[in-house]
């Protein structure tokens, strides 16, 4: 259950946050409904899904394959240098405003295109190239986590996703009259607190292990 519920807490995080993800979920739906929004972030869950497959599968056969002594350590190393620079990026593009970010959103011309368009988004935003490899590390395959709680644990933040992209393509017009650069500026210099505080905190661990190990 812990792990459900963190799962399910960082998902609803990640739909907070005000990035390209969000942009291209809220300008389907008000170009062309709340089901263009849907399909924009359909394209989004199945990116995810595939990254997180492929990212635990890969890394742990890599795992399985090294079996030295401080390995588990120097994973901590990369996990925390990771998180660290997501919160970089945040700190640095905490200015973007709002209305710039949608021009630069691919077209598209009908429903299937908007599902092309979200998966195309999410596929190659530089977070989601670095976040999930990251998560995959720290939570699953550094801790030793069976196949079953991971799917749990990953099906959670899946299912979170869902949820908080529904309701934006729902309400995406409530949330635009809302949605303010000031708001965008202070949701990603929090985010990068965040990121940065468990990043150091890895790194910290990590280093301390290979000290004194």
């Amino acid at each position: 259950m812990s792990h459900v519920l963190l799962g399910l807490g960082i998902g609803f995080s990640l739909t907070l946050m005000i990035g390209p993800i969000t942009f291209t979920i809220l300008d389907s739906s008000l170009s062309r409904g709340w089901r263009a929004g849907v399909l924009a972030g359909l394209g989004m869950w199945i990116s995810d899904i595939i990254y997180i497959t492929l990212c635990y599968l890969g890394g742990r056969q890599v795992i399985d394959s090294i079996q030295r002594e401080g390995v588990d350590s120097w994973m901590g190393v990369v996990a925390g240098a990771v998180l660290i620079g997501i919160a970089i990026t945040l700190w640095i593009k905490r200015h973007a405003e709002l209305g710039k970010a949608r021009k630069e959103l691919p077209s598209a011309r009908n429903l299937a295109g908007h599902l092309g368009r979200g998966f195309l988004v999410n596929t190659f935003s530089p977070f989601t190239v670095i976040f999930w490899p990251s998560l995959v590390l720290t939570k699953a395959l550094n801790t030793e986590m069976d196949r079953q709680t991971a799917l749990l644990f990953f099906g959670s933040v899946i299912l979170a996703l869902m949820i908080g992209d529904t309701l934006k393509s729902i309400f995406a017009e409530w949330i635009r009259r809302r949605l303010k650069d000031r708001y965008i500026r202070t949701s990603r210099v929090v985010f990068a607190i965040v990121f940065a505080t468990i990043g150091l905190y890895l790194l910290t661990r990590a280093v301390i292990a290979l000290v004194t190990a």
